[in-house]
């Protein structure tokens, strides 16, 4: 069965690239990197010609008050993601009141 690779440098087959990725052969750095998603399904995806799914009921529970938390190497928060898409900056988790 033959694969349909994506990238294809001599012996090193990539299938998928996803977010956060990256191909590095030889002496390199890669600094400042930052990739940060969530992604939910509660059902999954629906895939071919002509497929069909009927009356399916799906229900997602969903109780996180932060979404993606964001952490810097200090163990600190530098933003997170709240519900419907709204980011809070400067949030500190351990905060005491």
């Amino acid at each position: 069965m033959s694969q349909n690779n994506i990238v294809s440098f001599n012996n090193i087959l990539v299938n998928a690239i996803n977010n956060n990725s990256g191909i590095f052969v030889g002496t390199n750095s890669q600094g400042n990197w930052n990739s940060n998603s969530n992604n939910k399904s509660g059902f999954g995806s629906v895939f071919g010609a002509r497929n069909v799914v009927s009356r399916a009921v799906n229900i997602f529970m969903d109780n996180d008050l932060i979404d993606t938390p964001i952490i810097n190497g200090a163990g600190l928060p530098l933003s997170a993601k709240g519900k419907d898409n709204i980011t809070i900056y400067g949030c500190n988790r351990n905060k005491k009141e």
